[in-house]
Formats: structure tokens, sequence, C-alpha cells
């Protein structure tokens, strides 16, 4: 990939993107997100409770995987369209072991958010996961892996 600012170093403009991701979309969605898990889901086994709270995270970031790879296709200029973006998206050769990576990388955070990390702090330990997760799939968006 291409550097922004000249020589080698930081890519201005998928910097941008990526930031733009995480306070447009991830941000946000988290916030809502987390704070409705924790009040909508409580069964009387805690552990069915954990095991069922992460089932759902998984099903409801499917959809936000996809709308990263669009995104970001669309704002790094690889899509003339959201159209397209989204197209390409759900076509990405990359789509399917990212979510792969997705569940086996996000069971092992949310055992511990919804298990060892008080409620209050779930937004935020997630967001600080998010950050690696979100260079992970930069560069799998870019085309290539960490």
């Amino acid at each position: 990939s291409s550097s922004s600012s000249g020589g080698g170093g930081c890519d201005l403009r998928r910097t941008a993107v990526m930031a733009g991701w995480g306070g447009v979309c991830a941000g946000p969605f988290n916030h809502f997100w987390y704070n409705w898990l924790e009040r909508a889901v409580v069964l009387r086994n805690p552990m069915h409770a954990v095991g069922l709270k992460i089932a759902l995270d998984h099903v409801a970031y499917a959809p936000v995987l996809v709308g990263f790879f669009a995104w970001t296709d669309l704002l790094q200029g690889r899509a003339a369209t959201p159209h397209d973006a989204l197209r390409q998206a759900v076509c990405s050769e990359h789509l399917a072991p990212t979510l792969r990576a997705n569940v086996v990388a996000w069971t092992a955070v949310h055992a511990l958010t919804f298990t060892v990390v008080p409620p209050p702090y779930h937004v935020l330990w997630v967001s600080v996961n998010s950050v690696f997760w979100s260079a992970y799939c930069s560069s799998v968006s870019e085309g290539g892996s960490i």
C-alpha cells in the first residue's frame, strides 16, 4: 500500500478511513450494542448467559464485518459506488477467513468481557481490543495479513 506521507511511513488515507470507521460506525455500535446486551440477556445460569451473549455478538457482527470491507473499499477508491462496495465485500475472498478469525479472537475476548470485566467497562474493554482487531482487518482489506 502506498504511503500518503511520501516516505513509506504512515498511510494517511488508510489511517483516516480506519479512524472514520471507528468513530462513525464501530464506536457508536459498540456503545449501544454492549449496553443493550448486558440489559437484555439475563439468564438464571450465568454461563448460559455468557454463551448466549457471545453467540449473539457473533451474529450481530457478521454484517458489521461486511460493512467494514464495503467501507474500506469505497473510501480507498476500490469501489465506484456503495452498491459496488457492498457487492465486493460480500463476494470478497477475505470475508470467510476473516469471519472465522473473528469467531476465534472475539470468543476469547468475550469470555473475559462477560465473566471478568465489570459491565460498566465492557465498551472500554471491547474498544481497546478493537484497536488490534481493526489493525488485522485493515491489513486484510489491503490484501495482506498479520
